[in-house]
């Protein structure tokens, strides 16, 4: 934080963006609330004052994504993740795409969505233009988690050839897993055994190199008690009984003034830590309300939108004299692109969870997930208000809450 700050100072900015974002990553696994904070600081950073690596951007906002997804906040991860694989597709770099299909891959696993793990696990494997071993361990544990344990087992045997102790460790274990699911359990006590030899051959040198220190800082010590005994020994007999009477009063005072010093910097860096912490809690407060009122306000632009599209067309069909669709097919993918965007990707999850909707069902919802009028409704379809009433009663069977008292529109909007 102090590289931080003097880099503004003197107007170094990008020392500032490098120093934010290593700041962001160190803090990723022990603190991924604050990670967020630095990660997000150093994109806004990167995007006012440089703005010219789409790499840079890719990896800044699959930071951002991963320190939310450590953080359980998968909805603000899904959004930035999103936004993450617009660019890298945009770029059209293998290397970009793979990078956030495996990012997505993580988050998915975190939600529990393990046939959606295995998904984006595939694609970052696939489309990755050099395959490395993390690609490969992260495809090998989507494998294992959406039971293809075949798969999983040989993606695990190659991974068993590699040259650091560590992966291979690791996919032994995997391997054990796999062995314990089908049921082989003298595969699954063979794999165990082999990580634990690996495990013990590594940590047996960590200790020996541990050990070795120790030994030889405790020998360096020892000598410089010693010294350290020898030249007391010489002043006490030096000076005599007065001085080490003084000494010890001399000693008790200092001991005395320290302590009291030392409380008063722990009380008043105590009430410093609670300060702070009211002042973050309370700047998260106003951060939340201020991404819920901009939610809000871009939901509210995307109805006028979309209304005042249908308006003009509808113009446009009263001079023409003809019927055409008051939606067109542009219109309709970009409303889906920023209902996913804004609503925590909605209609990704609407598909998810009622697979058989076909695409016209799907972009009813949307309309009503807009919160458009009957009236609306009724000139985009070129159909009563009446028949729209019908549609949204028969609609509320097939998704299940016919006997529910909430309407059709209020469930779609609190999805």
């Amino acid at each position: 934080t102090r590289a931080v700050q003097v880099s503004k100072d003197r107007d170094d900015y990008y020392t500032a963006y490098l120093a934010l974002d290593r700041l962001g990553n160190s803090l990723r696994g022990d603190n991924p609330e604050i990670a967020v904070e630095y990660a997000k600081q150093a994109y806004q950073l990167f995007e006012e004052r440089f703005n010219n690596s789409i790499y840079n951007k890719v990896y800044l906002l699959i930071g951002i994504g991963d320190s939310y997804c450590l953080a359980s906040e998968t909805d603000s991860a899904c959004l930035y993740l999103n936004k993450a694989l617009m660019l890298a597709q945009e770029s059209k770099e293998a290397e970009l795409q793979s990078s956030v299909f495996q990012s997505l891959s993580v988050l998915k696993r975190k939600q529990e969505e393990n046939d959606s793990a295995l998904y984006f696990s595939k694609k970052a494997w696939e489309i990755a233009p050099k395959r490395n071993s993390s690609l490969a361990s992260n495809l090998a544990y989507a494998y294992l988690m959406a039971d293809s344990v075949p798969q999983s087992t040989e993606l695990l045997m190659q991974l068993c050839k590699s040259k650091s102790e560590t992966i291979r460790r690791a996919s032994y274990k995997l391997l054990a897993e796999c062995s314990y699911r089908t049921g082989n359990l003298q595969k699954t006590k063979e794999y165990s055994d082999s990580a634990l030899v690996i495990y013990r051959r590594t940590h047996e040198s960590t200790l020996k190199d541990r050990a070795a220190y120790y030994q030889s800082n405790s020998k360096r010590l020892l000598a410089l008690e010693s010294l350290k005994r020898e030249r007391e020994r010489q002043r006490f007999v030096f000076f005599g009984s007065g001085m080490v009477a003084l000494f010890v009063l001399l000693s008790l005072v200092f001991f005395y003034r320290n302590k009291v010093l030392l409380y008063r910097n722990e009380k008043l860096r105590t009430e410093k830590e609670k300060e702070i912490e009211f002042l973050l809690y309370r700047s998260e407060k106003e951060k939340q309300e201020l991404r819920l009122n901009q939610k809000e306000e871009q939901i509210k632009l995307l109805k006028k939108y979309v209304c005042s599209m249908i308006d003009l067309q509808n113009v446009i069909n009263e001079s023409m004299k003809k019927k055409t669709t008051l939606i067109d097919e542009k219109l309709w993918v970009e409303v889906e692109e920023l209902l996913n965007a804004l609503e925590g990707c909605f209609v990704i999850r609407l598909k998810e969870k009622y697979p058989d909707l076909t695409q016209g069902e799907l972009r009813f919802c949307m309309l009503l997930r807009l919160d458009l009028s009957i009236k609306k409704l009724s000139e985009i379809y070129g159909i009563s208000e009446d028949s729209i009433k019908q549609k949204q009663s028969k609609f509320k069977h097939k998704i299940g809450i016919a006997n529910s008292s909430i309407s059709l529109r209020r469930y779609l909007q609190s999805y």
